[in-house]
């Protein structure tokens, strides 16, 4: 058989063979054609799958929505005194950059407390999370921050955090670790949440965040937070004046480093606001030789050990003693047998209505019923852990080795509790223009807060104890007088200070709003 094809006006006739030979050839041409055309699209489009959101996000870059980005980054346990150090070369680049403060803790200057004053702008009174450990007679439940059962329950959380307040504003939030982020607080969780794990890299964190402003517009978020550790974990085993605290200074100052020339890389670094908190300082301590155990203060107090443990059924708020008495109606009976032995020098007894009213920290039921207010560097310990089953203390025993230690949680208006509050961007002034712009209204707000707290009448100075960094002991130096500081702001004025960043109306807070404007 043939197939006629028309050519120049003439019928010409093909064998069959040749005819499929060259249909042949014409399909293995094209579907080779086909092939490369596939391949080529295919790379392309695992290109633009890999890279395309990352580079979308660098060119949004240059949006205006990139400048109402605030990164939040809290260093745990960081004294505010470790700036004075010359080790963390780039927190004090930055704190120069823009703003550079004191900051208060909330009392008791210990982590979750602080943390959610932080977030709230609240007093621990207010919110509620009064302790790491804490137990509520209402709900008849222990609040336990190690045990996610027993801390993430929305029931524990009062007040506001300020990753509610923006994603009610409907700004995208994204924590990477932070109390409280992990719970539904008012129906709302942040739009991106990594929870608390144990012994993750700072440089880990960081290249998240990193991640996170590198994303889309529409996805990216504008308030992003993160919490650091590693100072405060080795701050407690070592003490405060250590080589290791030091050496963990500078290694989160590197990571801190590493993330700013990031920033700077991505052309955000002048387009971002950063904020660096630190919840409380940490203070000196040896042990066993500066701790009290409880039982003897009790025995002291002519409370036989049978009534003890009839008596007390918790004890919480390391290093201080919160006493927590199954019986309330007994609280008049052990506090008077505790105040007929106190020692003033080292501790004062409290009964939770009377605990001085500068801590804002008597109006709450989670309180514990008697506070043992101890003064640093002493302790309040145990020998029965019948009395703690949760709270992470050392649990020092008498005959123990003698070893210096750091500690947190006294009064948080002493030198050694004192926390920073650094902040660059768009929002926040330069340092030159900031010093104009704390006047003399701002600063007499300050020293009004503190001379009020203080019993102050004027600008009189305080003593202090320094420390003796070459000393296993903490002996008593000559006392020097030291000018109360002009410019310290308490850490419930942080909410309302990144409140005011992104224009958001912040929900009821215990920040003061002068100050606050003052900052922003």
């Amino acid at each position: 058989m043939s197939e006629k094809h028309l050519s120049n006006g003439r019928d010409t006739i093909m064998p069959q063979k040749s005819a499929y030979r060259s249909v042949f050839r014409h399909l293995k041409l094209s579907k080779s054609f086909l092939c490369i055309v596939f391949a080529i699209a295919s790379g392309i489009s695992y290109f633009l799958v890999q890279h395309l959101p990352t580079y979308i996000g660098l060119l949004s870059n240059n949006d205006d929505c990139i400048s109402k980005t605030l990164i939040l980054i809290s260093l745990d346990g960081f004294r505010a005194e470790y700036l004075d150090r010359g080790i963390a070369t780039n927190l004090r680049s930055l704190g120069n950059s823009g703003v550079s403060l004191d900051m208060f803790p909330s009392f008791p200057s210990v982590t979750f407390p602080n943390h959610y004053s932080l977030a709230t702008g609240l007093y621990v009174e207010s919110h509620g999370i009064v302790g790491n450990v804490f137990y509520d007679p209402k709900l008849n439940d222990t609040f336990v921050y190690t045990d996610p059962k027993k801390s993430w329950d929305s029931k524990w959380w009062g007040g506001e955090p300020i990753w509610v307040t923006a994603e009610k504003e409907m700004l995208k939030t994204a924590i990477y670790m932070w109390p409280g982020s992990t719970s539904v607080i008012k129906d709302t969780v942040p739009t991106y949440l990594i929870p608390f794990q144990n012994n993750v890299d700072p440089n880990i964190k960081f290249n998240k965040l990193i991640e996170w402003l590198q994303l889309p517009s529409h996805k990216r978020p504008q308030l992003l937070a993160t919490y650091i550790p590693e100072i405060d974990q080795v701050g407690h085993k070592f003490g405060p004046n250590s080589k290791e605290v030091e050496q963990s200074i500078m290694m989160v100052d590197e990571a801190l480093g590493n993330f700013m020339s990031k920033l700077c890389k991505l052309n955000l670094y002048n387009k971002v606001n950063i904020v660096v908190v630190s919840d409380h300082g940490m203070a000196p301590s040896v042990v066993p030789k500066y701790v009290y155990y409880l039982e003897d203060l009790l025995l002291q107090a002519g409370i036989s050990e049978k009534d003890q443990l009839n008596l007390v059924c918790a004890i919480s708020l390391y290093p201080l003693g919160g006493v927590r008495l199954c019986d309330e109606s007994k609280a008049d009976y052990v506090y008077n047998g505790l105040k007929s032995i106190e020692n003033t020098k080292a501790w004062k007894v409290f009964k939770r209505a009377d605990i001085p009213k500068k801590y804002n920290y008597s109006k709450n039921l989670r309180i514990p019923t008697l506070l043992i207010e101890t003064t640093g560097p002493y302790i309040i310990e145990m020998k029965n852990k019948i009395f703690n089953k949760y709270e992470d203390t050392h649990m020092y025993e008498s005959g123990s080795s003698i070893q210096t230690v750091g500690v947190h949680g006294y009064d948080n208006f002493s030198k050694n509790m004192r926390a920073i509050f650094l902040a660059r961007g768009p929002n926040f002034p330069k340092k030159p223009y900031y010093k104009d712009r704390l006047s003399f209204s701002f600063m007499e707000n300050v020293l009004n807060r503190i001379k009020g707290l203080f019993g102050y009448t004027s600008e009189e100075s305080i003593p202090y104890i320094p420390i003796n960094h070459n000393t296993q002991d903490l002996k008593e130096g000559p006392k020097t007088n030291r000018i109360l500081p002009k410019i310290i702001i308490n850490n419930v004025d942080v909410y309302g200070i990144i409140a005011k960043v992104f224009g958001l109306i912040p929900a009821p807070n215990n920040g003061t709003l002068s100050i606050i404007n003052q900052i922003v």
